[in-house]
């Protein structure tokens, strides 16, 4: 619960003077978690002297607090009562501090230097104070191994002959693209020679810009080159991206000229990392982890790298064989993971430290293209293994989407404004959501879109083509709950579509109807039905009398039939939240945002919303609230740069 004065919860340590109440008050205003409370109050439980236990459990308490949003580290110039609260209830951040008394940074690192609960990762302890950080030790070690493994090179060698051979098989394989690139230059090539060259390497780029296209170029030169029996697995954060990242590799595969036998070659589905990772499960013991890793491929591709957190990361790249190549595919600008860290975006700006000579003279030797670079270096560590795609395919330059996306990354929002208010956008539409009247107004435009949708229901249509038509639009909104929030506008819209006359409740089942969608919240492989795939109930089953849920399927593009009382968690799904939607795209948004100010509203937010429209977009909100969007840019922090930087220079 969210107090709107601090004054409301002032009696809680006025009574109660004791460190551990102040933070119980900072609870009840929603700045912090229990779970910071409880952590702290842990950490300082054994501690032998109760000299700096205050102190000790303030750090504990902030450390734990920064990471629960999504930060890494807390750096020890934030251990200030400007920075505890983001510059919020100053007055009880006063409190606080003067408990523990007006310290200095030097004072800070005199106390971690004799506590017992602090230390400098020699050996494990609860916090680690490390370049001017302060981390959870698991937090530290994680961000040390992956900083470790995006420092080094590791570039491939290759004979004369081998060279010649990759050179002819680029050539192959992009002989039919130089249309579309009109003399300039092909980035996709050089991603495809970048993921050829080097052991590990990142492709950032927006929607459009071909990744999935590359990955299938990629694996049809790698099994040309190695053969058949080279042993390919992809995989995704979620399973519907992973799903999603096997449908966009087979409509790719489609157009290549692979014989039988190396498309038997080919994945015939992505897995989730979760499940890459259960497959291989270590064992603890002696304060050892053994050496159990990966095994029964040559390649790993990941594909939405910007949704895999610093743990997770962490993770894979410890289980990793020493001879496996990996891809990494995102884009940076979108949102990142949900725990801590923004992997992407940090190792993406390793990426401003320049390229080496070595990168632009095999780029020249290998794909005939001559990059020409004023910041290249002898050895700049990992920027060689980075590719960033700028040219959009399913955008053209002068398209709504495409320029509206631009200027929403480059953080212009007095431009977007412009162009939201002006007449240049043919294809994007802007409301001002100002009264309840315009809220009204927003949900019978929601009737309007799927009228058509409903009278494929009503007239019993094939299934595939009623799921065709739902998944050509979508609504889209920030928040579950609240007024504009997924919960309440699902149940809001099924009331006005019933008043309508466009849904008919059953008797015997509650609240359910023919032309329901409904989206899985639980993965259950056993049904085939994962977390974020939509179904609708299309029919009765006349032996069981259950309604019959049908499903698109990505990976054998066939339908699917369960029934409804089989189904695992799920809901509702005209609205989505936009977290739900990373990862896909329709031809047609609309894109609800609240009418208050939530810590939820960034820039990447805003920009992943609309990128997820191919073609017409449709934005209810205010001004101000876009305005907050556009500047509100997340910035986690962590070292992860800073060490990376040290491990290279």
């Amino acid at each position: 619960m969210f107090y709107n004065d601090f004054q409301n919860c002032k009696f809680l340590y006025n009574i109660l003077y004791f460190m551990e109440n102040l933070f119980y008050a900072a609870e009840k205003l929603g700045v912090c978690r229990l779970l910071d409370i409880y952590f702290a109050k842990m950490v300082v439980k054994n501690l032998s002297s109760s000299v700096n236990k205050d102190k000790l459990m303030l750090v504990s308490f902030c450390v734990s607090m920064y990471h629960g949003k999504g930060h890494v580290c807390l750096p020890i110039r934030f251990l200030d009562p400007l920075y505890i609260f983001d510059g919020k209830f100053l007055d009880l951040s006063e409190a606080i501090w003067n408990k523990v008394g007006n310290l200095s940074i030097y004072d800070w690192k005199e106390i971690f230097f004799v506590s017992s609960i602090v230390g400098y990762g020699l050996h494990v302890t609860p916090l680690v104070f490390d370049n001017e950080n302060i981390y959870l030790y698991r937090m530290w070690k994680c961000e040390c191994i992956v900083a470790d493994f995006f420092s080094k090179s590791n570039i491939f060698s290759f004979n004369v002959e081998e060279r010649l051979r990759l050179f002819s098989l680029l050539n192959k394989y992009f002989s039919e693209d130089s249309f579309l690139f009109d003399n300039d230059i092909n980035w996709q090539k050089i991603a495809v020679f970048t993921s050829l060259m080097y052991k590990v390497s990142i492709i950032c780029g927006g929607p459009g810009t071909g990744k999935t296209y590359i990955i299938s170029k990629l694996l049809s030169i790698l099994l040309d080159f190695y053969g058949s029996s080279f042993r390919i697995v992809m995989a995704a954060p979620t399973a519907k991206s992973a799903l999603k990242m096997t449908e966009s590799l087979n409509v790719s595969v489609d157009i290549l000229s692979l014989n039988l036998e190396q498309r038997r070659c080919l994945p015939k589905v992505g897995i989730t990392i979760h499940s890459l990772l259960n497959k291989y499960k270590y064992f603890y013991c002696k304060d050892l982890f053994c050496d159990i890793y990966f095994s029964g491929f040559d390649i790993l591709i990941i594909d939405e790298v910007s949704m895999v957190d610093l743990n997770m990361m962490s993770d894979i790249i410890s289980f990793l064989p020493s001879d496996v190549r990996v891809v990494f595919l995102g884009d940076h600008y979108q949102l990142p993971s949900i725990e801590a860290g923004s992997v992407l975006s940090d190792i993406c700006e390793v990426y401003n430290f320049g390229c080496s000579f070595k990168k632009y003279k095999n780029i020249f030797e290998l794909t005939g293209f001559k990059v020409d670079f004023c910041d290249a270096k002898n050895n700049i560590g990992f920027s060689d293994n980075i590719c960033f795609l700028n040219k959009s395919f399913r955008f053209h330059v002068s398209s709504d989407i495409y320029r509206l996306s631009n200027e929403i990354k480059s953080g212009n929002y007095i431009n977007v404004l412009m162009l939201l208010k002006s007449s240049v956008f043919k294809n994007i539409s802007y409301f001002f959501l100002e009264d309840f009247e315009m809220y009204k107004n927003m949900l019978m435009n929601f009737v309007n879109f799927y009228k058509k949708y409903f009278s494929l229901v009503n007239r019993r249509e094939k299934p595939y083509i009623i799921l065709n038509m739902f998944n050509r639009f979508r609504i889209l909104c920030v928040l579950r709950d609240g007024p504009f929030g997924v919960i309440f506008l699902n149940c809001f819209f099924e009331q006005i579509l019933k008043d309508l006359g466009l849904i008919f409740y059953n008797k015997n089942y509650d609240k359910n109807y023919l032309g329901r969608p409904i989206m899985i919240l639980k993965n259950t492989p056993s049904l085939d039905l994962y977390n974020g795939d939509i179904g609708i109930i299309l029919s009765i089953s006349s032996k069981d009398d259950d309604y019959e849920v049908y499903f698109y399927s990505s990976v054998n593009k066939r339908l699917k039939k369960v029934l409804y009382s089989f189904l695992p968690k799920h809901e509702t799904s005209f609205v989505m939240t936009i977290h739900k939607s990373q990862g896909l795209e329709f031809s047609n948004v609309l894109l609800v945002l609240p009418n208050c100010i939530t810590s939820l509203l960034t820039r990447e937010l805003l920009y992943t919303a609309v990128t997820r429209s191919k073609k017409y977009l449709t934005i209810y909100g205010t001004d101000s609230i876009l305005q907050y969007c556009i500047k509100n840019k997340i910035n986690r922090i962590s070292g992860l740069v800073n060490r990376i930087k040290g491990n290279i220079m």
